[in-house]
């Protein structure tokens, strides 16, 4: 069974050229700030989004659907993720892994990627501008063969271009100051933009943050999505995240099989 969600389809200087790649990768995602970055050992959130339960609902393939949530767990040590999707009746396996699917993209707003982790199978080498290096796939497998990561003038990853053997592929950052960041850079906006065969896709991500537990959070992610082809497609949507529960101990007993299973919970 194939199901198709609209918007969640389309979801990714000198002295730092003497350094080796993975060191200043390192240094960088130190400066972005995420709850990893924060202290947060563990935690669950639920991910919701009521233009993806209409849509849902449109399909009548699970009958009317009240509630669709996605609850996030999350451990550091040793780091764990899992999501499951609560609301839909028993079974109906492949839709709700279908749905996971989906939704994992959005994860990186909530958990930022390292450099490593975006590139586990690239191999790095400094680039032939200050402040660039070059992915280089070493299976010769990957889509897009190789990448170039552009970091700013504070160090900051500013810019990624895919090296597509036809059309092109951006991703760009825009970075916010706030008060619970304590110095670090937080991701404001992330915009995606994928031209193949003449067909122009733009996704923006704008990130929103408030605070739960003393903490600074992720509360929203405005998601926008711009198709330019024979015509111009608009389209957004709106992704909260809430009843977080921070460091008190519930990611690591999901882990352990501890907690108790949600209403209507997937396996």
């Amino acid at each position: 069974m194939k199901i198709i969600f609209g918007l969640w389809i389309v979801l990714t200087t000198s002295t730092a050229l003497a350094q080796a790649p993975a060191t200043y990768f390192s240094l960088f995602d130190r400066k972005i700030y995420s709850l990893k970055n924060k202290g947060v050992r563990d935690f669950s959130v639920d991910m919701t989004s009521a233009k993806l339960l209409d849509q849902v609902n449109e399909q009548k393939i699970f009958g009317k659907v009240k509630e669709l949530v996605f609850r996030i767990h999350w451990t550091l040590s040793p780091e764990r993720l899992a999501v499951d999707v609560i609301g839909l009746p028993e079974g109906f396996l492949e839709a709700k892994s279908q749905l996971r699917a989906l939704a994992m993209p959005l994860l990186d707003s909530l958990l930022p990627m390292t450099v490593e982790q975006r590139f586990p199978n690239y191999k790095m080498t400094p680039g032939k501008a200050p402040r660039e290096f070059i992915a280089t796939d070493s299976s010769g497998l990957a889509p897009i063969p190789s990448y170039i990561l552009k970091f700013d003038d504070q160090d900051r990853l500013s810019e990624i271009v895919g090296n597509k053997p036809l059309g092109s592929w951006n991703m760009n950052w825009i970075y916010e100051k706030k008060n619970f960041s304590e110095g670090r850079a937080v991701i404001g906006q992330v915009v995606v933009t994928n031209n193949e065969g003449g067909q122009i896709i733009k996704s923006t991500r704008k990130l929103s943050y408030g605070s739960s537990q003393g903490v600074g959070v992720l509360t929203e992610v405005t998601l926008a999505v711009e198709q330019q082809g024979d015509k111009l497609i608009r389209s957004e949507e709106s992704i909260e995240f809430k009843n977080y529960k921070i460091n008190t101990g519930e990611g690591l007993r999901y882990f352990l099989g501890d907690t108790p299973p949600a209403t209507q919970t997937n396996p």
